[in-house]
């Protein structure tokens, strides 16, 4: 199916998995399926991600500065149980 999806058959073998795709629904949604994951991962980000090493770093200077670390998956505000204690709990020992 990947090689019909990419445009990689050509002739005999192109029609005839063409032929099968338009009698049989579940290879027809199997392409449908593949062309949309295909498609998304084609718009998704461009930009890389953030190495280990610089995510460790990006925490590390957000504790000296004893600001509460960053994390793109809650906003840029700390996780609870992260460094910091929630406001209304008391200093650990």
């Amino acid at each position: 199916m990947g090689p019909y999806a990419d445009g990689e058959l050509t002739g005999a073998a192109r029609a005839r998995v063409a032929a099968h795709i338009s009698r049989c629904w579940v290879c027809s949604g199997t392409l449908q399926t593949l062309r949309l994951v295909k498609s998304s991962l084609r718009r998704g980000p461009q930009r890389a991600p953030a190495s280990l090493a610089a995510a460790r770093l990006h925490r590390y200077a957000h504790r000296l500065a004893g600001a509460a670390p960053e994390s793109p998956a809650d906003g840029g505000t700390a996780a609870p149980g992260g460094n910091r204690p929630p406001p209304d709990h008391p200093p650990a020992p």
